[in-house]
């Protein structure tokens, strides 16, 4: 079987790919689109790489809150807090 001018070119970039340097890597990465770079990512390995806070950027209380049980969202609260919080609640309501 002949050594065809795509085998070469193959083999040749094969060769040069072993010898970049993380520099060029970036440097060609950076050139394609985001999805083409997170192509193959695992959504779980992206979140692993951001910290908690900046993950909730850009999202209400509520949204985050609504994934939570309602013991869940309590923790950490007293009894005390949740009274205090709950007669708040009741004496808006009859003053509306």
């Amino acid at each position: 079987m002949p050594y065809t001018m795509e085998d070469f070119l193959r083999d040749s970039r094969e060769e040069t790919i072993k010898h970049l340097t993380r520099e060029d890597i970036e440097k060609i990465l950076s050139g394609l689109p985001l999805k083409e770079r997170m192509k193959g990512v695992k959504p779980d390995e992206i979140l692993k790489t951001i910290k908690p806070k900046d993950r909730l950027k850009g999202l209400r209380p509520d949204e985050v809150l609504n994934f939570f049980k309602p013991e869940d969202r309590l923790k950490g609260l007293s009894a005390e807090e949740i009274e205090a919080y709950l007669k708040k609640m009741k004496s808006k309501k009859t003053t509306q």
